[in-house]
């Protein structure tokens, strides 16, 4: 087609909408803290919903509580850290600086130790 120019993706990395749930924490101050959906992820990058414009530049934590079981019995959490680099009053895009995976456990019962 003519006049109309394509639109062309500048992503390095190819994203995947996976729609999972989310928690961030902005630091140093973890008050700024929400829950939200990974609109998409890839390798360098997330873009995730947010209750609130989260502020630009601030590094954030996020939590995911991943959908795989580890040898098929035990929860895992995937664990992003990075940068903010663009931010609305509903959703965010961060780098990903570092990622890691945990076993999700929950918290223990109170009460007497065994």
């Amino acid at each position: 087609m003519h006049g109309i120019p394509a639109h062309r993706e500048r992503r390095s990395r190819q994203r995947f909408s996976i729609g999972l749930p989310v928690t961030y924490h902005v630091l140093p101050d973890a008050r700024l803290s929400g829950s939200g959906i990974i609109v998409d992820i890839s390798s360098s990058g997330v873009h995730f919903t947010t209750a609130t414009a989260l502020p630009l530049g601030a590094q954030v934590i996020l939590t995911v509580p991943w959908p795989m079981l580890l040898h098929d019995i035990v929860p895992l959490k995937l664990i992003l850290s990075g940068t903010v680099v663009r931010a609305s009053a509903s959703d965010a895009a961060a780098t990903i600086g570092r990622y890691e995976f945990r076993t999700h456990t929950t918290d223990p019962l109170p009460g007497p130790a065994i």
